[in-house]
């Protein structure tokens, strides 16, 4: 398969590195700020996990794509440059949204009502199944990008060791925000 296009105006949010990628406490991060601090990224040099990713997408075809309605989600794969020297084999996913022409891992959402705003890295909870990607409603994942203001979402959801299980497009209607007075149940991943 083909490179990513257009990396030369990639976009990775300082916020997406710093608050989820390497921040333990993030409930959905946590296991990925671990892995990558094995490696020697540390938060507070957040652009040398950027400037890593970057060249990660550089190096490494396009495993896979998925057309949404909102733009196209691309999976890389491939080692990943650390500044320990070592390169772990990891899946980096990109989005290009439909009116865009560079890569993004982030997006601001316009304001609107408070109570029913989802944010990026919110944690929101899956309003109905999805066999194709091995969830069911009631699954929380972590909103990795926000499209159109909050018309969608890319959405990850992990094991609670921190595997990715899936990273999905859904419509806003697909999901909603945790409440405070929820628990989070366990269920096995077939």
């Amino acid at each position: 398969m083909p490179r990513l296009p257009h990396l030369d105006r990639a976009v990775i949010a300082e916020a997406k590195i710093v608050n989820y990628l390497l921040s333990v406490r993030h409930s959905g991060g946590r296991a990925k700020a671990r892995f990558l601090e094995d490696f020697g990224f540390r938060a507070q040099d957040w652009s040398v996990l950027r400037d890593a990713m970057i060249a990660h997408a550089r190096a490494n075809d396009i495993t896979a794509s998925q057309q949404t309605r909102f733009g196209t989600r691309y999976e890389i794969d491939g080692p990943l440059p650390t500044p320990d020297g070592r390169a772990p084999i990891v899946r980096v996913v990109r989005f290009v949204e439909a009116q865009e022409t560079h890569p993004a891992l982030g997006d601001v959402g316009a304001e609107k009502d408070r109570c029913l705003m989802i944010d990026e890295l919110d944690l929101v909870v899956l309003k109905r199944d999805l066999p194709e990607a091995r969830l069911t409603a009631g699954d929380v994942g972590t909103v990795v990008l926000v499209h159109q203001q909050g018309a969608g979402y890319e959405v990850e959801f992990t094991t609670l060791s921190g595997d990715t299980v899936a990273v999905v497009t859904l419509d806003a209607s697909d999901v909603r925000p945790v409440e405070a007075r929820e628990i989070v149940h366990a269920r096995a991943v077939s």
